[in-house]
């Protein structure tokens, strides 16, 4: 999914779809043919600092994405 969303972020030409279950389901929505919304669950304990930073990372990069 990471490779996807890197993918249509940049605005390559070439989006890998193929490269996770989940971006082939939900190709039709991330290429723009439908509106969608992200929640990002986030920890407040430091044991889950690294994990929280990661999915916040992640939704920044998809909220980046414009088709």
């Amino acid at each position: 999914m990471g490779s996807c969303i890197k993918g249509l972020e940049s605005g390559e030409s070439h989006i890998p779809y193929r490269d996770s279950k989940l971006t082939r389901i939900l190709k039709d929505d991330l290429s723009g043919k439908a509106h969608n919304i992200m929640i990002a669950c986030v920890g407040r304990n430091f044991s889950q600092a690294e994990e929280t930073v990661n999915t916040l990372q992640y939704a920044s990069k998809a909220a980046k994405i414009k088709v």
